[in-house]
């Protein structure tokens, strides 16, 4: 439903808000009040409410949103009608670790030291997603927001043909539907972050033919790459975790709204304690990625295999198991 379908919103606030990437009802559903009352121009804040509000209403109606109010019943229905799951193509780490694989509408932190396998990781899903959803897929295209320029589209050829048994020639098909964004600092991130919304919506892809098929899997490799280099020093430390913090928000508003699953790699740093049985490694980003992240996954290094454990979930208990990394990407580790 296009934004003019709203009642109360003329043509010249319709055209201020597509000027910035809130094209749809399912769009202003996924915004803040203030946020469309400077966009749009509206004098009182009030009328940014009523706007937001009758939106929401809307998808509610029509069971794209779920109700404010739920019982646990209600809830767990509603999950189940939703909530999609996207296997990281070893089939191990899916049922013992992720309860069944990358799950629609929250976010999976994958973190640890350099080189234990985080892109490869990203790099995998990048293929898996576009399979069909019985070989474990999305069927859908993906949105790769690269801040450390460690994208290599040599590597999507080698896990598709690997994976699916096709040629070299064919498996270019996959680059098509990965949509490669490279932020250049942590301004440009989060300007990229807030405009997400165009690759979602029919007519603006129309207009640049960027993806064949819609969005189901956003990466962001790494998240803190240029917050970590750009505010240093304790003085800061607020301004940083605030805007990490209205950038984490505004992913999960996203992907609830647009159905995406959603993986972050993390950085991390070395923070010695004294304790022996304490491991160091921290993941970078404090309490504030800590706690918007749904499901934080640490991966280490065991000779050439990986240990892959859930530290942080929800729903999940903390559970490990081995991976290992091959020219087909992410897989169960052998022998295991």
């Amino acid at each position: 439903m296009p934004i003019e379908s709203l009642p109360g919103l003329g043509d010249i606030r319709s055209k201020r808000l597509k000027d910035s990437y809130f094209y749809t009802v399912m769009d202003l559903s996924n915004a803040t009040p203030m946020e469309i009352k400077e966009i749009a121009g509206f004098d009182e804040l009030e009328d940014a409410v009523k706007l937001v509000s009758l939106a929401k209403d809307i998808l509610i109606q029509k069971d794209v949103i779920g109700k404010s109010r739920m019982t646990g019943r209600e809830l767990l229905a509603f999950r189940e009608r939703r909530i999609e799951f996207l296997t990281t193509g070893a089939p191990k780490l899916d049922s013992l670790v992720l309860g069944g694989g990358i799950q629609t509408e929250a976010i999976t932190e994958f973190f640890g030291l350099f080189g234990c396998g985080k892109t490869q990781m990203a790099l995998t899903l990048s293929v898996i997603c576009q399979l069909p959803k019985s070989k474990g897929g999305l069927d859908g295209s993906v949105i790769y927001i690269d801040t450390e320029n460690t994208f290599r589209p040599n590597r999507i050829l080698d896990i598709a043909v690997d994976r699916t048994g096709c040629t070299r020639e064919e498996a270019e098909k996959y680059l098509d539907d990965i949509m490669v964004i490279k932020a250049f600092n942590s301004s440009h991130q989060i300007q990229i972050v807030n405009s997400l919304s165009h690759f979602m919506n029919d007519e603006a892809n129309e207009k640049t033919r960027s993806l064949k098929k819609k969005p189901r899997l956003l990466i962001i490799d790494s998240l803190t790459a240029h917050f970590r280099t750009e505010y240093i020093g304790r003085g800061n430390l607020n301004p940083r975790q605030t805007k990490m913090g209205q950038m984490l928000r505004k992913i999960l508003r996203t992907i609830e709204t647009w159905k995406l699953a959603c993986v972050i790699t993390n950085q991390v740093l070395s923070s010695p304690d004294g304790n022996q049985f304490i491991d160091p490694i921290k993941p970078v980003g404090g309490n504030i990625v800590g706690h918007l992240s749904t499901y934080r996954v640490y991966i280490k290094r065991a000779g050439k295999k990986r240990i892959v454990t859930m530290i942080d979930s929800p729903e999940h208990a903390e559970n490990s198991t081995l991976i290992e990394l091959d020219v087909g990407g992410v897989k169960d580790a052998t022998g295991t």
